[in-house]
């Protein structure tokens, strides 16, 4: 699965866990602005506009964790794929970022 062929709730979760990603690192080093880059141009979307939106469209981590276990099986592989990258991207993988990957990965068991 491509990210073109994510749904709208898919899409939203994605960029909401990219959105948070970037918040909690707090800088985007060269391998991870190629990340960034990649969904931009694989979505077709402004990307500071649409993670803003993402990150604002839920109240908390609780109900985008919640929103995402309506995410369809393969397009998870997908969104696994595309945030573990960008969570490494910069060699490092900060503890709220292994915090996130962790309670997403109990969201999707």
């Amino acid at each position: 699965m491509q990210l073109r062929d994510l749904n709208d709730t898919e899409r939203r979760v994605l960029l909401w866990l990219v959105g948070t990603l970037v918040q909690v690192d707090g800088r985007i080093d060269p391998a991870e602005l190629e990340e960034l880059r990649f969904i931009e141009s694989s979505l077709e979307i402004d990307l500071m506009e649409a993670l803003q939106s993402a990150v604002q469209s839920f109240a908390d981590q609780v109900e985008a964790l919640q929103t995402a276990r309506f995410v369809r099986t393969e397009a998870r592989d997908t969104i696994r794929e595309v945030v573990r990258d960008l969570a490494t991207g910069d060699g490092e993988l900060a503890p709220e970022e292994a915090s996130l990957l962790a309670a997403l990965e109990q969201a999707w068991p």
